[in-house]
């Protein structure tokens, strides 16, 4: 059986992105406390991720155009399905 390592994969930072991995929305507390901050809606933070997830989508439709004939099918078809999935997270990103 053949085998395969693949490195992991590590995300970058999305400048301006609110990333947490507090419930949406936020439980109520028992006791009321005074915010430390303001926290913006869901929709503010995930803005920065859909504009970048598009730039870098961009750079990957350049890309695309440069491969060997033979593979550009192939790359087209995953850029179709990076799109979908770009729509669905932008479709998230606007409804708070």
């Amino acid at each position: 059986m053949p085998t395969v390592e693949t490195p992991q994969t590590a995300a970058a930072g999305v400048p301006g992105a609110e990333l947490t991995c507090a419930p949406w929305p936020p439980r109520p507390r028992r006791r009321p406390t005074p915010p430390a901050r303001t926290v913006r809606t869901r929709s503010g933070a995930l803005e920065p991720v859909v504009a970048a997830y598009a730039a870098w989508l961009d750079e990957q439709e350049a890309a695309v155009a440069t491969l060997p004939e033979h593979l550009r099918a192939l790359g087209a078809e995953a850029l179709a399905e990076a799109r979908q999935v770009l729509g669905q997270l932008a479709e998230v990103s606007t409804t708070s």
